[in-house]
């Protein structure tokens, strides 16, 4: 399921070259701010000096009943069930980031679905050492639900 939700989403993306595109109504406009300010909060939850309360923020905008699906490659995946699993998964990873920009490269919004390229700029705590990694691209497919909650 995992490689064809990334094949869809490199289909829409590869028709949208850095702009975003709202394909129904007002709705979609007030999704994909929502999720502009997600990851404004995602980037700063990530920074060195993140704290409990920057995943406190970041956390507020699932739903209770989140199902996170990480993606490492094909053979490495992640499904963490629930927010407070989705908040202690996030603390874990407090203090292995630094210097980090997030950008949104293109982004596409339909109804309640976001298709975000983005493009991650970071220095890495590795084996005790902070390594840069420069150019990484992730690609996010969120839903919302009905409350503008990640679901």
């Amino acid at each position: 399921m995992h490689f064809l939700n990334f094949l869809f989403a490199i289909m829409f993306l590869g028709h949208f070259n850095g702009n975003e595109t709202n394909t129904t109504g007002v709705n979609d406009t007030t999704i994909g701010d929502i999720f502009k300010q997600y990851i404004q909060i995602r980037e700063r939850s990530w920074q060195l000096n993140a704290s409990e309360k920057s995943i406190d923020e970041l956390v507020s905008f699932y739903d209770d009943s989140i199902q996170y699906n990480h993606v490492i490659k094909k053979d490495l995946t992640f499904t963490i069930r629930g927010k407070y699993e989705l908040k202690k998964a996030f603390e874990n990873h407090l203090g292995e980031t630094k210097d980090v920009t997030i950008k949104i490269v293109t982004i596409m919004v339909k109804q309640n679905i976001v298709i975000a390229e983005l493009l991650v700029n970071r220095t890495v705590l590795k084996k005790g050492k902070w390594e840069k990694e420069r150019g990484n691209t992730f690609i996010n497919i969120v839903e919302f639900n009905e409350k503008k909650k990640i679901s």
